[in-house]
């Protein structure tokens, strides 16, 4: 079972609307699940998958005003796809935008997929 990687995000209430941006350094194919979550709650705010096998842009602004996100969670669910019985490298991660601006990201450590696919798991936490 995947370990997460947790961290809290501070940003500017009164500042333009926060986006996500997911980061891939790898030649494997990866799937992504992001899910904003509820301040206290399961309730979803928003529920995105994607992956990095076409020329889709995998950035994604959340929704509503900036103050919206005080307390709410996005969890980053990143599954990597073994491809061949050789493996390969690989680095995932999330990158957190506002006003144009990278305020914060979480980048996995630089490993090799040698077993089956991977699923990594990254969490923030937004405060203002």
């Amino acid at each position: 079972m995947p370990i997460p990687i947790h961290k809290k995000v501070s940003y500017n209430a009164a500042g333009g609307p926060l986006s996500v941006n997911v980061v891939f350094d790898t030649l494997m194919v990866c799937t992504y699940q992001l899910i904003l979550r509820e301040n206290g709650s399961n309730a979803t705010v928003i529920d995105i998958t994607g992956d990095n096998a076409n020329d889709q842009d995998d950035t994604y602004q959340l929704p509503g005003q900036a103050r919206e996100n005080n307390g709410r969670i996005l969890w980053a669910y990143m599954t990597v796809i073994k491809q061949n019985e050789k493996g390969g490298n690989y680095q995932l991660g999330i990158e957190i935008y506002q006003d144009g601006q990278k305020i914060d990201s979480i980048m996995t450590k630089s490993k090799r997929i040698t077993g089956n696919n991977v699923t990594e798991i990254l969490i923030f936490k937004f405060s203002c």
